[in-house]
């Protein structure tokens, strides 16, 4: 980008370790988006000092108005968070030690600029970011082999369906997967399902899941539309019955799959368009149900732990609204809003589990920890 003044490191940014310093990965992905002329260039005239320097460096604003965009934040809401968050101010190129722009200030350049400008560069930048997700997996699961794109076989972490069976033939092997994709891709939107019979299926790998899945199986599988620029990976993650069917009965859904997607479509605003359902024999001959979805769908998480008290309050405040939205679509939100009552007794209630569940998991950490030094039990590290 057209640098507005030289980028200096402040004292503080010379102490601070890299760790911190470092843009989350979406941000990253923005922050070099936005050193492409072909986003940049129509800001230019509007920054140009033969009439009248902004005291606010372009790169700034520009980066400013994708965070407001982003977090639907105001402009008094977004400078208080850039000026508390240490990550938020490196990405808007704003020293440690350096002033925020006014909320004024950035009204100004936006009339200055046009909002209709502003607003359409970063709905440009937001779709660009996102068009990225499935070539940053593709350049860090997968390798050239021969001239062929293969996942990158990484035990115990993910493994190569071949790898896993061995003694069963590929041919075998590959029709199986096929008929399981036949029936994951018959619960999709025609339209949507259109645009997955223009990719094809190149290799399928296990994959070992989060710590909120464990004991549950996932499989990536790697498709490609044909020229091996533009692959699409899925993800299958295995759905078991709802820990609540005990409590309020078993679900109106045969498929554990379909239930978890029903729940999705119900509960968010907008869901992945791949998301569908579908159902797997094992080797082991039981039928285990799945729901399937891109491995990589724009989520983005802030950096909690570089966060200063007012910029966590703020963020604990956007992931409530937004917890509570999807609770009002999915459920009866009158007499949610009737059991909750106007005082604080059920924040208290929540803020008191979550503190015991916290200690509860230091605990289990510390048997867990205790269990591996005495032998009782295995554990792999650094993976």
């Amino acid at each position: 980008m057209l640098r507005t003044r030289a980028e200096q490191v402040s004292w503080w940014e010379s102490v601070l370790p890299a760790e911190v310093l470092r843009l989350p990965e979406e941000l990253a992905r923005v922050d070099t988006l936005l050193d492409d002329r072909v986003f940049f260039a129509p800001f230019v005239p509007f920054f140009d000092p033969r009439v009248g320097r902004p005291s606010t460096p372009m790169e700034t604003y520009l980066r400013m108005m994708f965070l407001k965009f982003r977090y639907r934040l105001g402009y008094e809401s977004l400078c208080a968070e850039v000026t508390d968050s240490i990550t938020w101010r490196r990405f808007c190129r704003i020293p440690l030690d350096g002033t925020v722009p006014h909320p004024t200030t950035l009204m100004k350049l936006t009339t200055r600029c046009g909002t209709a400008a502003v607003e359409g560069c970063n709905e440009a930048l937001l779709a660009k970011a996102h068009t990225k997700d499935s070539t940053l997996a593709l350049r860090k699961l997968t390798t050239l082999d021969g001239g062929q794109r293969r996942i990158i076989s990484d035990p115990p972490m993910i493994v190569p369906i071949e790898e896993i069976f061995a003694d069963v033939q590929a041919d075998a092997l590959n029709q199986l997967i096929h008929a399981v994709l036949g029936k994951y891709r018959r619960t999709l939107q025609s339209d949507r399902r259109h645009l997955l019979e223009q990719f094809t299926l190149v290799q399928v790998a296990r994959k070992v899941v989060g710590v909120g899945s464990v004991g549950t199986r996932a499989w990536i599988v790697l498709m490609d539309a044909g020229d091996g620029n533009e692959p699409l990976f899925l993800q299958a993650k295995e759905a078991q019955p709802s820990v609540l069917a005990d409590y309020c009965g078993r679900s109106q859904y045969g498929n554990q799959g379909e239930r978890v997607v029903a729940g999705q479509h119900l509960q968010q605003a907008q869901s992945d368009i791949f998301l569908g359902w579908t159902r797997i024999t094992g080797p082991d001959g039981i039928d285990r149900d799945f729901y399937v979805r891109q491995l990589r769908d724009w989520k983005f998480s802030i950096p909690t732990e570089v966060m200063l008290p007012a910029g966590l309050t703020l963020y604990a405040q956007l992931c409530g609204w937004t917890l509570a939205r999807a609770h009002a679509r999915s459920g009866d939100r009158v007499a949610l809003a009737a059991y909750l009552g106007g005082s604080a007794k059920f924040d208290e209630a929540i803020a008191d589990f979550a503190e015991t569940y916290a200690d509860q998991n230091e605990r289990d950490y510390a048997a867990f920890q205790a269990a591996v030094k005495d032998g009782k039990a295995q554990a792999t590290t650094e993976i």
